[in-house]
């Protein structure tokens, strides 16, 4: 799933000049942060 945040992102920054692309990244963003909390979570 955090690959997939990332692809998302990566998208968003292709088009960042415009504001469909900067919702994209942000979104994409905390979707990486979501998961990466959630990873850190599991090796405890």
């Amino acid at each position: 799933m955090l690959s997939s945040g990332l692809v998302i992102t990566s998208v968003g920054w292709i088009r960042i000049d415009h504001p469909a692309g900067q919702v994209v990244a942000l979104l994409g963003t905390l979707i990486c942060l979501y998961w990466w909390s959630c990873y850190r979570r599991l090796e405890r």
